[in-house]
């Protein structure tokens, strides 16, 4: 199912797909990008909500060093793939 039809959630989906480590997670995920449209209006600050539902391959435990370092290389590629040089949008750590 396409919950967004923005170039950008087709990107991280992408991005998400292509650094997926195949010996942890199945294939498989569900992004979820969550745009509050209502507010969002030239030189206004809004947010975004990003969800990315992984799949694992076999039983891990979930504070494994494994497991966290193939998230935080996963959550990496978006930043850097799609958030930092993003045409589409200005990104800040904060609304303010």
């Amino acid at each position: 199912v396409q919950t967004c039809a923005l170039p950008i959630c087709r990107e991280i989906k992408h991005s998400v797909f292509n650094s997926i480590p195949q010996e942890l997670f199945l294939s498989q995920s569900i992004v979820d990008l969550d745009l509050r449209t209502s507010g969002i209006s030239n030189n206004k600050k809004s947010f975004f909500n990003l969800e990315v539902n992984l799949f694992t391959n076999d039983e891990l435990d979930f504070k494994s060093q494994e497991l966290k370092d193939g998230v935080r290389e996963i959550v990496k590629n978006i930043y850097q793939n799609n958030i930092i040089n993003n045409k589409y949008f200005n990104f800040t750590k904060s609304k303010k």
